[in-house]
């Protein structure tokens, strides 16, 4: 029986993945040896291929959330998202899933963030923030304001999830920063801010306060420049941590076909801080 799992990735230095991991398999007494696999664009294809049926499973960090899935049967949720993070090996196949969407969905509603009908606003087009809309989407928010550098690039990356609907807009940074833009819900989707260039933030301190809640993917550092910004501001931030650990027991969930619970989750997050 295969007892590997791993992550794959460009750079991984920063990665919390391995103790993540080895806390929630001690939580289901389990014993697997989860390693990170730094992987220039030019090895994927080989790893996919031949070295990952050596392993149960890998998770999928940037810069290949995307270029993994025309190597893998993948899942509706993923399929809707264009975008995996997770990649089970079963019957010699592989099976790609997407499981930041139910990681984003725990971590809003363990906080209390309901954004049904509100204006929301998203930083960035990759792969997390792929995950970010579906979720808006699905929610039926009022607005999805997606903010990045390259507009006609973002919509012809996105053309697929978001398709022709109206209450969906696209702005660069400047357009942010200029305009007077007020909404319910900001979620950076970019590694702006993320360890170790962390004395900077996608947005101004000014252009924060017209939002209730800052939310960051980015776990580390745990307080981003972004969200001292919304705490110095007095609005509610929330860091990417609660949804790294909800992921990460997604993609066990399915690499053991099990279910974690809600109280495990909590326990891992106390272990894991």
């Amino acid at each position: 029986m295969k007892k590997k799992l791993g992550l794959i990735g460009e750079k991984l230095g920063h990665s919390l993945s391995p103790q993540l991991h080895k806390e929630i398999l001690k939580n289901l007494n389990l014993q697997y040896d989860y390693s990170l696999i730094e992987l220039k664009e030019n090895q994927l294809e080989e790893f996919l291929k031949k070295d990952i049926y050596n392993y149960l499973g890998v998770n999928i960090t940037i810069p290949y959330k995307l270029k993994s899935m025309k190597f893998v049967e993948v899942s509706k949720e993923a399929q809707e998202i264009g975008a995996i993070n997770t990649i089970f090996v079963k019957d010699n196949k592989l099976f790609g899933y997407n499981t930041d969407y139910f990681g984003f969905k725990r971590m809003l509603e363990e906080n209390n963030i309901f954004i049904q009908e509100q204006d929301t606003f998203i930083l960035g087009a990759g792969g997390g923030a792929r995950a970010v809309i579906k979720y808006f989407l699905d929610k039926n928010v009022k607005s999805i304001t997606i903010v990045v550098r390259n507009i006609q690039k973002a919509k012809t990356q996105l053309n697929s999830l978001i398709k022709d609907r109206k209450n969906i807009n696209f702005i660069d940074f400047d357009t942010l920063e200029k305009g007077n833009y007020k909404g319910y819900i900001i979620v950076n989707c970019t590694p702006v801010g993320m360890y170790p260039n962390v004395d900077v933030s996608p947005i101004t301190k000014n252009t924060s306060k017209n939002f209730e809640n800052s939310v960051d993917l980015i776990y580390n550092p745990l307080e981003t420049k972004f969200l001292k910004f919304a705490r110095e501001n007095n609005k509610n931030s929330l860091n990417g941590m609660y949804m790294l650990v909800a992921q990460g027991v997604a993609s066990e969930e399915i690499w053991h076909n099990t279910v974690i619970s809600r109280d495990i989750i909590k326990k891992i997050i106390i272990n894991f801080k």
